[in-house]
Formats: C-alpha cells, structure tokens, sequence
C-alpha cells in the first residue's frame, strides 16, 4: 500500500555515526551522508531518533553539524508534520532505521536501494 507520507526515523549510534561506543566520533561513511542527502531530495521528512539526552545529545548535535547534516533533519526526537501527535511520546514515521533492529542494520545501500529505488512500498 503506497503511504500518503515518506518519514523515516533514524537512530544515531551505530547508525549515522558508524560507532556504537558514545566516546568515539569517526565521521559519517560518505554512503550515510549522499542516502541522507538523496533521502531528503525525493522528499523524505528526516527525523533523528535516538535515546541520547542532554548533553550526549547536544554532542550528536554538534556531530550532525560538523558534518553538514542537522539541517537534513525535520525534527529531533519528535513527531513532524504531516504525521505531528502532541500526546505521544512514540515517533510515527513509514521506516525506522537502526542498528538493533532485527537482523541488524544493513547498512545506508540497502537503505538507498529500498527506499530510493524500489519505493514503490513507499
């Protein structure tokens, strides 16, 4: 069933930064920042999900914008538009990408593939 609305919820440990361990910040891989960058472009609403608070978060933050990506995202911890519930604290999006998921994380070309190229789910 095609969706109304592209959201994708994306974790930051393990994920967008390649490391799981909070104390080492090795940049983005270049295949994380150009899927962010054509998520956004085909019209993907981005949405940075992670359990970090506080100043860990204000680090990621800081992480995002060193390399060029904050302003890829429409919200940080938060539900966006079109998709904006005031009373829940669980994040709606079409796809949530994380390193614990089942399986674990295939890495950003299979999410390229999947929500770029074969979209049609999407």
């Amino acid at each position: 069933m095609k969706r109304n609305y592209k959201i994708v919820a994306i974790d930051f440990d393990g994920t967008i930064k390649p490391t799981i361990q909070s104390n080492l910040y090795e940049p983005p891989t270049s295949e994380c920042i150009a899927t962010l960058r054509a998520l956004k472009d085909d019209g993907w609403k981005l949405v940075l999900w992670t359990c970090r608070a506080g100043r860990n978060l204000t680090a990621a933050k800081n992480y995002l914008i060193k390399y060029e990506l904050l302003e890829l995202f429409d919200g940080i911890n938060e539900n966006v538009q079109p998709m904006k519930y005031k009373t829940s604290q669980k994040i709606v999006a079409t796809v949530y990408i994380d390193d614990r998921m089942v399986g674990g994380f295939p890495g950003w070309a299979a999410v390229r593939n999947e929500l770029l190229n074969e979209g049609e789910n999407f």
